[in-house]
């Protein structure tokens, strides 16, 4: 287990974080506003402070953006991710966690074959338009 130094040591103010995961400031501050990520605490002058669990969230919600996840999706996911890291072996409770992340699967591999069909066509058109260059040449 960390111990409260090495803790305090992972903590980054909300710049680093950004740079971290590729996201603006701006972009982060609005995950936050929207309740998708919160700071793990504050400085004593203020400044918002992230941990490594934090930046996850971030990587998690910046993967899931260009999918089209809404931010209720976001929510709930991460929620989902959350509630399982925390649950301590209880009948009912684990599983309705694991019909929770099941239909969370289910709809990433919708997902997924959605968007296999897609670079599929991307494929065959790509291949068409070589084609046509070709018959140009």
């Amino acid at each position: 287990m960390n111990s409260p130094e090495s803790e305090q040591s992972d903590l980054v103010q909300i710049g680093v974080l950004a740079d971290k995961v590729g996201l603006s400031l701006r972009t982060v501050r609005y995950y936050e506003e929207v309740g998708l990520v919160e700071p793990a605490t504050r400085s004593t002058g203020g400044f918002r402070l992230y941990t490594p669990d934090q930046e996850e969230r971030l990587l998690i919600i910046k993967a899931m953006k260009p999918l089209g996840f809404s931010l209720e999706e976001m929510r709930d996911f991460l929620q989902l991710i959350t509630d399982a890291s925390q649950v301590r072996p209880a009948g009912r409770q684990v599983q309705s966690l694991l019909k929770r992340i099941d239909s969370a699967r289910s709809d990433i591999l919708d997902r997924k074959a959605a968007l296999i069909q897609q670079v599929e066509a991307t494929q065959l058109i790509s291949h068409t338009l070589d084609r046509a260059a070709q018959n140009l040449a």
